[in-house]
């Protein structure tokens, strides 16, 4: 399997996006399926018994998650989808993916790392999805952070 760097994803992104008029939010939905799919695939029952949680930060790769989230709704399992971070950073993709997983009756909430309910659901999840950064992270998880807390709790 070959893996790229960061700065070659960006430009496999560039290149889908500008050179080949791939719009943006479907190169996210295709993402999302095939992280929804993976995680189809590790469930140990059927989806219908099952609970998943995503959390998700405030760029694509954070609207990756929530699209993950809401296939993953679509499929039968339990899901909330928590957003470590701003609304108000949130990139247009994420916001319309925010706008789709709405649709389904599931909303994006806010993570809030001493709510011990929330805590308790994804601790008891049978899938939880990372998408908290993307390829283009380059500096430490501040400890102490939302981010920090969302990361201990996943795992």
């Amino acid at each position: 399997m070959k893996l790229a760097t960061a700065s070659q994803m960006k430009e496999l992104d560039r290149q889908a996006i500008e050179e080949r008029g791939i719009p943006s939010i479907d190169l996210m939905e295709r993402a999302a399926e095939g992280v929804a799919q993976a995680a189809l695939d590790l469930l140990p029952q059927r989806p219908g018994r099952c609970r998943g949680a995503a959390l998700c930060g405030a760029g694509n790769n954070g609207g990756d998650g929530i699209a993950a989230a809401r296939l993953l709704f679509l499929k039968g399992l339990k899901v909330r989808a928590f957003l470590v971070g701003d609304y108000e950073k949130l990139t247009p993709d994420a916001l319309e993916e925010t706008r789709r997983l709405s649709e389904c009756g599931v909303e994006l909430e806010r993570f809030d790392p001493a709510d011990e309910s929330q805590r308790a659901w994804v601790l008891g999840c049978d899938v939880v999805i990372d998408a908290l950064f993307g390829v283009g992270l380059s500096r430490p998880i501040g400890a102490g952070t939302p981010f920090a807390a969302a990361v201990d709790w996943m795992n």
